[in-house]
């Protein structure tokens, strides 16, 4: 297992509704379990007693506040999809090449 394996499954138990405890690196740390609109989207620890801690929290949290997590999580994680990632991708590379090639076109009659 790689990195780039374990951040993917990450996303997609954030977007299953899984209330996520990640190490606090890389990935997670900086684009996945981030506050989502000012709402929390999950935990992250670096050690055995920051991971007992999270779970601590986790287990004793109430299911609204679970739920909130939950659904704040599903909403981010959307811009991890297939479609957003293909719509990026093609106003990316139609940018670049109304840049490059069509912008400075002169006209003919």
């Amino acid at each position: 297992i790689n990195i780039f394996n374990n951040i993917r499954r990450v996303v997609e138990c954030m977007a299953a509704g899984t209330v996520i405890l990640s190490h606090n690196s890389a990935g997670p740390k900086m684009d996945i379990v981030v506050p989502y609109k000012g709402e929390k989207k999950g935990f992250l620890a670096e050690d055995e007693d920051g991971y007992a801690e999270c779970l601590l929290q986790i287990y004793q949290m109430n299911s609204n506040k679970r739920n909130q997590i939950r659904e704040a999580a599903k909403e981010h994680v959307k811009k991890f999809s297939q479609e957003k990632f293909e719509q990026n991708f093609l106003d990316a590379f139609n940018d670049l090449v109304y840049d490059r090639y069509i912008k400075n076109v002169t006209k003919c009659d």
